[in-house]
C-alpha cells in the first residue's frame, strides 16, 4: 500500500481530483507540496498540515459536522474533544497527529466539484465578504472541490475576522491538536485562498525560531511523496528539479517566474492549425481480429480491424462497396465491405460513410464493422459460398493522410526510388520477405537442436587479403588507420573453434566491394556454420538435413536424402561450369578428340554440344529463330570464336567459315555429328576450341551452353523442370592461376587460393605443395541446385606450421602482409582442434525457394547495379570538414 499523503498547497495553475485512498495526477505542471503521515514536528510545521478556517460566519453547517462512525470510534478510544486552546481564532482547527489529513480525507472527502469564477468572484475580490453568507454558499457536500485558475486574484482577509494567535499556534504540538470537529472540505475559494495567506504569513513572520531541519530527510520525503503522486503517469522524477520547485514560492496569478507578466505567444510560436488534429491519429481502438480470422463464426458480431481499403465502388449516394485487407493476409483475397446509410443511421455511421467515399487507397485506417453473411448472388455462376461473409461499416478512423500527388492503381509500377511502395503493393516482394523470415526461423531451430551456438562476430574488422576488395572505414585515430568490413566471419569463427565453442552459426552480414550482378550484392547475408572435430562429410551431412527440413517445413516439398557428389573436373568437362544444372543432362558437352585426331595431336582441345527442343511445337523454323537471337546476344569474335549451325540445312560449311575455323572434309563433319549424337534435322550444333586446363568457374563453351538453354526456356522451346536437383561439387583445385593486379592475389606467386588461403589440402596431395601446386586438390565442397551455387565450405588448416608454410612459401606473401595473420597463427598454435564449416548464401537460398532470378527481389532494400541505394541516396558525398576529421582530403 503506497503511503497516504495530504494536500497542503496546490498551484493555482493546476487541476486535480482528490480521492479517498490515493491521488491521481491529471494535469499538473507544478509540484504539489504534501506532508507525509507520521512525519516529524519540523516537517509537519514546515509543510503546514491542512488547516481550515471559516472567515465568513464561523458557523459550521450540518453537512460539515456529519457524524462519522470512524470519528465515534476515535472518541470512544480516548481522543480528546477540541479545547479552546486547540481551536484557532474564527474557527481555525488544527489537525492532530492522531487524526491525519489522510484519515480525514478518507472519511469525509472523495473528490472535488468545480466552482466557477463567477461564484468565487464575490469572495475573491478586494471587497470584504458579508458577515453572513447564504447557506448554499457555505455548505459543502461530501463531493465538493475547489478549481483554482491562474486568473484568480489573491484573496484578502475580511476585516471582521479577529487577529490570529500565531504564538499559540506554534506552541501547539501535534499531539495537542484535536482530532474531531474538523470541517470536511473547504467551503469556497475564499477559504482556500485565505488559508493559504494565513499559512504564508505564519511561515514568514515566525514568532518562534524553528528547530533545525534535516535537509536530506526532507529531500527524501519530498521525493518519495512526489513519486507516489506520479505513479500512475509513469513520469520520471528529477530530484534537483523537484526540490527546486518545492522550495520556490509560486508566482502570483498572471505572473511568470522570470518576467513581470506572462505574455501571449507569438504567431511563430503557435502550432500550425493543420497539426492540431494530429493527436487524434494516435488514438484508435485496438484490433480484435485480423482479416484472415473473419469467418462465419463471427456473423452478427462487431469487430475492429487495422488495414487498408481497396477501390471504392459507389453504386448510389447511400451505398458504397469496397474491400479491406491487412498485411497479415493475402491482398488478392480481401474482405468485402459494404457501407449503407439511411435517415435512421447513427451520425457516426454517416460520418464513416463520407470518410470511405474520400479515402485514398493507401490510407491506413482502423475499421469498426459488423460481420454479416453475404447475400446470395442472382447469377448462379457467381453465387457465393454459404461461408462467405461481408463487413458492414460502423466507424472509420483514418490514421494518416496520403499526398495528393501519389497516384496508385493496381497496374502502377513504382520505381526503385519508392521501394517502400514496391514492398507495400507488390505481392511477390512481401511474400518473399515473409518466406525469408520463416526460413531464418527454421534454420535457427534446426541448428540449435543440433547443439550449434549462435555468436555475433564484429563487423569492424581489419584489412586482410582474402580474395576480394574490401570496404574500408576510416577512423579518427589518425595515422591512416581504417577498419575493414568483413568479407566473411572466416577468421573469427576459426578463433571460436580454438575458444571452446564446439559448434557455431550466425546469420552474418558480409561486404565485398564488387560490381552488383543478379546474384551478387555489395552487402549480403550468409548462414555461417563451423564445427570442431569435424570432417567434410560431417558438414555436408548436416547441411543436407537442414536443406531437407527447410524444403519440407517451409515449401512443403519433399527432398530425397543423399545428394549427389561430383568432382570439379567432371562438372567442368560435361557441363562447362562448376555450378552444373543436373536437370538437363541430355545436353552435356562432349569431347571431339576422337572425331578430329589431327587437331588432337597438335594439342588443341575441341568440344561441342547439341540442343534439340523437347516441346511438341519445336521445328526447324523455331530452331532458326532461336539460333539467330542466340548468336546476336553472344557474337563470335576473332579471339573467342565458335561455330553454331542447325544440322540438316546444308549451311555447315558457311558456319565454319564464319566461326573462323578451317574448312574440314565431309568425313570430319560426319565424325563430329556422330560424336555429338546428331540423329535428326533441326538440332543446333555448337562447337568451340578450349585452350589450357580447367580453371575458374566456367569454360567459354560452358557459358554458351547455359545461355542457349536459358534462351530456349524463355522462348518455351525447352520445357523447364520445376524440381530441385542438388549436387555437391568436390575436389576443387587448391590454387588457380591469376593475373597481376588481381585483388585475389595476396602473394607474388602466379596463382592464388581458389577460395581462401585457410582451406586445407587433401592429405595425400600435401607432398605436391611445393613442386606441383596446380595438382593439389582442396578439401572444399560447394552445394549447387539447378545451376545456382547456394554456398561453399571446406576443412580448415588448423595447424599453425602448415598455414604459415602455405602463406609464406607457396603463395609467397610479403612479410608485411604475412604479419596481418599473426593473430590467427597464434590462435592455431594454442591447440586449435580440427574443424570444418560452410557458408550458405542466404539471399540466394531465398531466391531459389521463391523462383526469382535476382536476389534483389528477396532483399528489402537492395543496391542497384552501381552499388547505390537510390531510395535513401547512399553512398553520399562527405563534406571536406568531415574528411579532415578523419585525416583525409579530396583529390
Amino acid at each position: 500500500m503506497s503511503p497516504q499523503v495530504s494536500l497542503s498547497r496546490i498551484c493555482l495553475q493546476c487541476r486535480m481530483r482528490v480521492f479517498a485512498s490515493s491521488f491521481r495526477l491529471m494535469s499538473c505542471p507544478r509540484y504539489i507540496r504534501t506532508s507525509l503521515r507520521d512525519s516529524s514536528w519540523d516537517l509537519w510545521l514546515e509543510k503546514s498540515v491542512v488547516r481550515y478556517r471559516n472567515f465568513s460566519t464561523g458557523i459550521t453547517t450540518p453537512e460539515n459536522n456529519k457524524e462519522d462512525p470512524l470519528q465515534k470510534e476515535t472518541a470512544s478510544s480516548g481522543s480528546r474533544s477540541p479545547t479552546p486552546e486547540s481551536v484557532g481564532p474564527s474557527g481555525v482547527v488544527i489537525a492532530s497527529e492522531s487524526t491525519t489529513s489522510c484519515e480525514v480525507a478518507s472519511k469525509q472527502t472523495s473528490s472535488a466539484s468545480e466552482i466557477s469564477s463567477q461564484e468565487a468572484a464575490p469572495t475573491l475580490g478586494t471587497t470584504p465578504a458579508p458577515e453572513t453568507a447564504p447557506s448554499s454558499e457555505l455548505a459543502s457536500t461530501e463531493h465538493s472541490s475547489v478549481w483554482a485558475t491562474a486568473s484568480t486574484p489573491v484573496a484578502t482577509f475580511p476585516p471582521e475576522s479577529p487577529p490570529l494567535d500565531k504564538t499559540r499556534l506554534v506552541e501547539l504540538s501535534p499531539s495537542e491538536i484535536p482530532s474531531d470537529g474538523i470541517p470536511s472540505t473547504i467551503s469556497n475559494a475564499s477559504d482556500f485562498l485565505a488559508s493559504r495567506r494565513f499559512l504564508d504569513e505564519d511561515a514568514d513572520k515566525g514568532s518562534h525560531p524553528r528547530p533545525p531541519i534535516d535537509t536530506k530527510a526532507r529531500e527524501r520525503a519530498v521525493l518519495k511523496n512526489y513519486r507516489v503522486l506520479l505513479r500512475d503517469t509513469k513520469a520520471e522524477v528529477d530530484l534537483d528539479e523537484v526540490m527546486k520547485v518545492a522550495t520556490t514560492e509560486p508566482p502570483p496569478p498572471g505572473r511568470d517566474e522570470n518576467s513581470e507578466r506572462i505574455k501571449p505567444p507569438k504567431p511563430s510560436e503557435l502550432v500550425p492549425p493543420h497539426l492540431l488534429d494530429s493527436g487524434m491519429k494516435f488514438e484508435f481502438p485496438a484490433a480484435t481480429h485480423r482479416v484472415a480470422d473473419i469467418g462465419k463464426e463471427l456473423i452478427d458480431k462487431q469487430v475492429v480491424l487495422h488495414g487498408y481499403f481497396g477501390a471504392v465502388r459507389k453504386t448510389a449516394k447511400s451505398l458504397y462497396f469496397s474491400s479491406f485487407h491487412d498485411h497479415y493476409s493475402d491482398p488478392a483475397r480481401p474482405l468485402k465491405v459494404v457501407s449503407c446509410i439511411d435517415s435512421l443511421s447513427p451520425q457516426i455511421t454517416k460520418t464513416a460513410h463520407q470518410v470511405l467515399g474520400s479515402l485514398h487507397r493507401l490510407t491506413p485506417v482502423a475499421l469498426r464493422a459488423s460481420v454479416y453473411k453475404c447475400a446470395p448472388s442472382k447469377s448462379p455462376e457467381k453465387r457465393k459460398s454459404d461461408e462467405e461473409v461481408e463487413l458492414r461499416v460502423k466507424e472509420i478512423f483514418p490514421l494518416n493522410s496520403v499526398s495528393e500527388s501519389l497516384i496508385y492503381t493496381p497496374e502502377t509500377i513504382f520505381p526503385p526510388e519508392k521501394r517502400h511502395l514496391q514492398l507495400r503493393t507488390a505481392k511477390e516482394l512481401s511474400a518473399a520477405l515473409r518466406l525469408r523470415s520463416r526460413t531464418a526461423s527454421e534454420c535457427r531451430k534446426f541448428l540449435e537442436e543440433n547443439d550449434f551456438l549462435e555468436v555475433e562476430t564484429p563487423l569492424l574488422f581489419k584489412s586482410t587479403p582474402e580474395g576480394a576488395r574490401e570496404f574500408l572505414v576510416p577512423t579518427r585515430k589518425g595515422n591512416g588507420t581504417c577498419y575493414a568490413l568483413p568479407q566473411s566471419p572466416q577468421q573469427y569463427k576459426q578463433i571460436l573453434m580454438a575458444s571452446g565453442v564446439p559448434r557455431y552459426y550466425q546469420l552474418a552480414k558480409c561486404f565485398r566491394d564488387e560490381d552488383s550482378r543478379a546474384d551478387r550484392q555489395p552487402e549480403f547475408t550468409q548462414l555461417d556454420m563451423e564445427m570442431s572435430f569435424a570432417t567434410s562429410n560431417d558438414v555436408m551431412d548436416s547441411v543436407e538435413q537442414l536443406i531437407i527440413r527447410i524444403w519440407n517445413n517451409v515449401l512443403g516439398v519433399r527432398i530425397d536424402p543423399g545428394f549427389r557428389r561430383a568432382p570439379y573436373w567432371w562438372t567442368m568437362k560435361n557441363y562447362g561450369t562448376d555450378k552444373p544444372d543436373m536437370r538437363y543432362a541430355n545436353h552435356r558437352i562432349k569431347s571431339l578428340h576422337g572425331a578430329l585426331p589431327h587437331l588432337s595431336k597438335a594439342g588443341r582441345y575441341i568440344e561441342g554440344f547439341i540442343f534439340y527442343g523437347n516441346t511438341p511445337n519445336y521445328n526447324t523454323d523455331q530452331a532458326t529463330e532461336l539460333l539467330e537471337e542466340f548468336k546476336k546476344e553472344n557474337p563470335s569474335v576473332s579471339d573467342d570464336n565458335y561455330v553454331a549451325y542447325i544440322a540438316g540445312l546444308g549451311k555447315e560449311t558457311q558456319a565454319y567459315i564464319e566461326g573462323g575455323m578451317e574448312l574440314w572434309h565431309e568425313a570430319d563433319l560426319a565424325n563430329i555429328h556422330g560424336a555429338l549424337w546428331v540423329h535428326r534435322p533441326g538440332a543446333i550444333v555448337v562447337i568451340k576450341e578450349r585452350r589450357g586446363y580447367y580453371s575458374g568457374g566456367n569454360t567459354k563453351l560452358g557459358l554458351l551452353r547455359t545461355a542457349l538453354l536459358n534462351k530456349a526456356v524463355e522462348k518455351r522451346l525447352l520445357q523447364g523442370r520445376i524440381d530441385h536437383a542438388f549436387v555437391w561439387v568436390v575436389d576443387f583445385p587448391l590454387f588457380s592461376p591469376t593475373s597481376t593486379g588481381d585483388p585475389s592475389q595476396p602473394g607474388r606467386a602466379p596463382f592464388s587460393s581458389t577460395h581462401h588461403p585457410f582451406t586445407a589440402p587433401i592429405a595425400e596431395d600435401i607432398q605436391l605443395l611445393r613442386s606441383s601446386p596446380y595438382r593439389v586438390r582442396a578439401e572444399h565442397y560447394d552445394l549447387v541446385v539447378n545451376g545456382i551455387e547456394l554456398g561453399g565450405g571446406s576443412r580448415r588448416i588448423h595447424e599453425a606450421a602448415l598455414q604459415k608454410y602455405i602463406l609464406e612459401k607457396v603463395l609467397r606473401m610479403p612479410q608485411d602482409e604475412l604479419q596481418q595473420f599473426d593473430h590467427l597463427l597464434e590462435v592455431l598454435d594454442s591447440g586449435c582442434p580440427p574443424h570444418a564449416g560452410i557458408a550458405l548464401g542466404f539471399d540466394r537460398l531465398i531466391a531459389v525457394m521463391t523462383g526469382r532470378d535476382s536476389i534483389r527481389d528477396v532483399i528489402a532494400f537492395p543496391k542497384n547495379a552501381k552499388g547505390a541505394d537510390v531510395m535513401v541516396g547512399s553512398p553520399s558525398a562527405v563534406l571536406d570538414r568531415e574528411l579532415r576529421a578523419y585525416g583525409l582530403q579530396r583529390i
